[in-house]
Protein backbone atom coordinates (compact mmCIF):
# COMPACT_ATOMS: atom_id res chain seq x y z
CA UNK A 1 0.00 0.00 0.00
CA UNK A 2 2.89 2.34 0.73
CA UNK A 3 4.17 2.05 -2.85
CA UNK A 4 0.69 2.84 -4.18
CA UNK A 5 0.49 5.92 -1.97
CA UNK A 6 3.97 7.04 -3.02
CA UNK A 7 2.96 6.83 -6.70
CA UNK A 8 -0.52 8.32 -6.12
CA UNK A 9 -2.31 5.12 -7.15
CA UNK A 10 -5.88 5.20 -5.89
CA UNK A 11 -7.28 2.34 -3.80
CA UNK A 12 -10.05 1.87 -6.39
CA UNK A 13 -7.43 1.32 -9.10
CA UNK A 14 -5.75 -1.34 -6.96
CA UNK A 15 -9.07 -3.08 -6.26
CA UNK A 16 -9.80 -3.24 -10.00
CA UNK A 17 -6.34 -4.38 -11.10
CA UNK A 18 -4.63 -6.33 -8.31
CA UNK A 19 -5.65 -9.97 -8.00
CA UNK A 20 -4.42 -11.93 -5.01
CA UNK A 21 -4.94 -15.59 -4.39
CA UNK A 22 -3.61 -17.90 -1.77
CA UNK A 23 -2.73 -21.54 -2.18
CA UNK A 24 -3.54 -22.29 1.45
CA UNK A 25 -5.52 -25.51 1.49
CA UNK A 26 -5.24 -25.85 -2.29
CA UNK A 27 -1.66 -25.11 -3.35
CA UNK A 28 -0.93 -23.73 -6.80
CA UNK A 29 1.20 -26.68 -7.82
CA UNK A 30 2.28 -26.43 -11.47
CA UNK A 31 4.38 -29.60 -11.68
CA UNK A 32 4.32 -33.03 -10.09
CA UNK A 33 5.52 -36.57 -10.67
CA UNK A 34 3.46 -39.16 -12.50
CA UNK A 35 3.46 -42.85 -11.52
CA UNK A 36 6.71 -43.45 -13.41
CA UNK A 37 8.54 -40.54 -11.77
CA UNK A 38 8.42 -38.14 -14.74
CA UNK A 39 7.77 -34.47 -14.04
CA UNK A 40 4.50 -33.45 -15.68
CA UNK A 41 2.21 -30.45 -15.74
CA UNK A 42 -0.39 -30.30 -13.00
CA UNK A 43 -3.95 -29.40 -14.13
CA UNK A 44 -3.47 -26.08 -12.31
CA UNK A 45 -1.29 -24.89 -15.21
CA UNK A 46 -4.29 -24.60 -17.52
CA UNK A 47 -6.39 -23.06 -14.73
CA UNK A 48 -3.72 -20.40 -14.14
CA UNK A 49 -3.52 -19.68 -17.87
CA UNK A 50 -7.30 -19.39 -18.18
CA UNK A 51 -7.60 -17.08 -15.18
CA UNK A 52 -4.71 -14.87 -16.32
CA UNK A 53 -6.25 -14.52 -19.77
CA UNK A 54 -9.76 -13.87 -18.44
CA UNK A 55 -8.54 -11.14 -16.08
CA UNK A 56 -5.90 -9.82 -18.51
CA UNK A 57 -3.16 -10.34 -15.93
CA UNK A 58 0.27 -9.32 -17.18
CA UNK A 59 2.41 -9.99 -14.09
CA UNK A 60 2.27 -13.17 -11.99
CA UNK A 61 4.20 -13.76 -8.77
CA UNK A 62 4.65 -17.26 -7.35
CA UNK A 63 5.70 -17.32 -3.69
CA UNK A 64 7.50 -19.41 -2.60
CA UNK A 65 8.92 -21.53 -5.41
CA UNK A 66 9.02 -24.73 -3.34
CA UNK A 67 5.21 -24.82 -3.07
CA UNK A 68 4.81 -24.87 -6.86
CA UNK A 69 6.07 -28.40 -7.34
CA UNK A 70 6.64 -31.69 -5.58
CA UNK A 71 9.89 -32.46 -7.40
CA UNK A 72 13.33 -32.87 -5.85
CA UNK A 73 14.85 -29.39 -5.50
CA UNK A 74 18.37 -30.71 -6.08
CA UNK A 75 17.46 -32.44 -9.36
CA UNK A 76 18.47 -30.09 -12.20
CA UNK A 77 16.36 -31.99 -14.73
CA UNK A 78 13.23 -31.87 -12.58
CA UNK A 79 13.63 -28.18 -11.78
CA UNK A 80 14.24 -27.49 -15.48
CA UNK A 81 10.87 -29.09 -16.23
CA UNK A 82 9.23 -26.82 -13.65
CA UNK A 83 10.93 -23.83 -15.33
CA UNK A 84 9.62 -25.04 -18.69
CA UNK A 85 6.07 -25.07 -17.33
CA UNK A 86 6.52 -21.50 -16.11
CA UNK A 87 7.75 -20.53 -19.58
CA UNK A 88 4.62 -22.16 -21.00
CA UNK A 89 2.42 -20.09 -18.67
CA UNK A 90 4.30 -16.92 -19.65
CA UNK A 91 4.08 -17.70 -23.37
CA UNK A 92 0.36 -18.54 -23.26
CA UNK A 93 -0.64 -15.53 -21.16
CA UNK A 94 1.90 -12.94 -22.24
CA UNK A 95 2.50 -12.31 -18.52
CA UNK A 96 5.83 -11.71 -16.86
CA UNK A 97 6.51 -14.23 -14.11
CA UNK A 98 8.38 -13.61 -10.88
CA UNK A 99 9.41 -16.44 -8.59
CA UNK A 100 10.09 -15.86 -4.90
CA UNK A 101 12.62 -18.41 -3.71
CA UNK A 102 14.15 -18.96 -0.29
CA UNK A 103 17.89 -18.94 0.16
CA UNK A 104 20.02 -21.66 1.63
CA UNK A 105 21.41 -21.28 5.11
CA UNK A 106 24.61 -19.26 5.04
CA UNK A 107 26.44 -20.87 7.92
CA UNK A 108 26.96 -18.35 10.69
CA UNK A 109 25.53 -15.50 8.62
CA UNK A 110 22.08 -14.66 9.90
CA UNK A 111 21.64 -11.44 7.96
CA UNK A 112 19.93 -11.96 4.61
CA UNK A 113 21.51 -8.72 3.43
CA UNK A 114 24.85 -10.54 3.12
CA UNK A 115 23.49 -12.43 0.09
CA UNK A 116 20.63 -10.19 -1.09
CA UNK A 117 20.35 -10.34 -4.87
CA UNK A 118 22.75 -13.28 -5.17
CA UNK A 119 20.86 -15.94 -7.14
CA UNK A 120 23.62 -18.40 -6.28
CA UNK A 121 22.39 -18.33 -2.68
CA UNK A 122 19.05 -19.86 -3.71
CA UNK A 123 18.20 -23.39 -2.62
CA UNK A 124 18.78 -26.25 -5.04
CA UNK A 125 20.03 -26.06 -8.64
CA UNK A 126 19.81 -22.83 -10.59
CA UNK A 127 18.36 -23.51 -14.07
CA UNK A 128 15.92 -20.61 -13.64
CA UNK A 129 18.65 -17.99 -13.21
CA UNK A 130 19.30 -17.86 -16.97
CA UNK A 131 15.71 -18.23 -18.16
CA UNK A 132 14.61 -14.61 -18.06
CA UNK A 133 12.79 -14.97 -14.76
CA UNK A 134 13.21 -12.65 -11.88
CA UNK A 135 14.69 -14.58 -8.97
CA UNK A 136 14.12 -12.90 -5.63
CA UNK A 137 16.05 -14.77 -2.93
CA UNK A 138 14.40 -14.32 0.49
Amino acid sequence: MGIAQHHDILWQTLRENLFLTCGYGSPYIVAHHDQTGNVIAHPNVEKIIAEAKAKQIDFIVFDPFITMHDTEENDNGAIQQVANLLKHIARETGAAIEIIHHTKKMGGKKDSETHAGDVESALGPKPSKHKGYSAVPT
